[in-house]
């Protein structure tokens, strides 16, 4: 019998669909957690959020998050689900190692919602602070201490990584480790999946 394991995960939802409509896909995601033996840790619905690129032709969807336990075995069902479900546009399921526990939990010590800290990149062009690459590079990771996670809802953060264009900086020019370039990266592709970073600079303008 396979161990439960703890996962995080994040749906957008057509925001074409009354209030209602939003209820019944949250409803069937959570039911279904329940009939397989899940566990729901910690739900949030994020609410109405522009999107950082059009899925569908939407320019805004509804994000619900919820983070809890499963075993690996039901993740696929789960995804099934997903695409079953019309109303989701969008969904995102990421495996939580220990590091990522902790600074969820922590996290939530500090009453940081997601919404809170989904910083968005329309928040971000407004600041449009990127790394200069004229100064002298160095390891932030390492020379402040982060632990082996780094949060993909944290755009804020991200967006320092990422170019005018939208590409994402090389290690020469962010001083990175390679284990944190690596990290980073997979970040980036996580926030874009979801549709809270853009994957191109016209998006960024």
């Amino acid at each position: 019998m396979e161990e439960f394991r703890r996962y995080e995960g994040m749906i957008i939802i057509d925001p074409a669909v009354q209030t209602k409509g939003y209820n019944d896909s949250i409803k069937r995601v959570e039911e279904f957690i329940k009939e397989k033996g899940g566990t729901l840790i910690y739900t949030e619905k994020i609410g109405m959020t522009t999107l950082a690129y059009e899925i569908k032709k939407n320019k805004k969807g509804f994000y619900y998050y919820f983070e809890f336990t499963l075993t690996p075995d039901k993740i696929s069902e789960l995804n099934t689900l997903f695409r079953r479900d019309e109303q989701i546009i969008r969904d995102i399921i990421v495996v939580l190692n220990k590091d990522a526990i902790d600074y969820n939990d922590t996290e939530r010590k500090k009453k940081e919602t997601v919404k809170k800290t989904l910083v968005l990149v329309k928040e971000e062009k407004k600041k449009n602070k990127y790394i200069d690459p004229t100064k002298k590079m160095f390891c932030r990771f390492d020379r402040y201490g982060f632990k082996n996670y780094i949060d993909y809802k944290n755009t804020s953060f991200l967006f320092k990584f990422l170019n005018p264009q939208g590409k994402i900086l090389p290690r020469r020019l962010t001083g990175n480790r390679k284990k944190w370039q690596r990290k980073v990266a997979e970040a980036i592709k996580r926030a874009r999946q979801i549709a809270i970073l853009p994957f191109c600079g016209d998006n960024l303008k």
